[in-house]
């Protein structure tokens, strides 16, 4: 006994819709990866392209404010009136931006938040 043709070509449009829906929730967890696989390093070079002036927060409650000039693997250089300083990234705790680019954008984790500062917690 033959199937329907009718009941051939419901179970085929249902297979192109669970195809065409496994497709689109690849490409939204594909584009969800890109953002929350950015780190420290890539945001500190992003600022440093873009000559933003930042306040780098360090671990030992030290302050720093300058322009990134270099982003190295575990560390960056800081500009500021021609001094530069060498900062190893373990040691950064917070980078302050007042550029509006960074707020909603977390460093590390998508937990992360953005304080009224303009602050990435890291």
């Amino acid at each position: 006994m033959a199937p329907e043709p009718g009941l051939l070509a419901n179970l085929a449009n249902d297979l192109h819709e669970l195809a065409d829906s496994a497709d689109a929730a690849q490409r939204i967890a594909a584009a969800q990866n890109r953002r929350s696989s950015r780190s420290l390093r890539d945001e500190l070079k992003q600022l440093g392209e873009d000559e933003s002036t930042v306040d780098v927060y360090c671990a030992d409650g030290t302050d720093f404010v300058g322009t990134i000039q270099e982003v190295g693997l575990d560390y960056l250089v800081l500009t500021d009136a021609g001094k530069s300083r060498l900062i190893a990234l373990f040691h950064v705790v917070t980078v302050g931006c007042g550029e509006p680019a960074l707020a909603g954008r977390a460093v590390g984790a998508e937990d992360s938040d953005i304080g009224d500062r303009g602050r990435l917690r890291i």
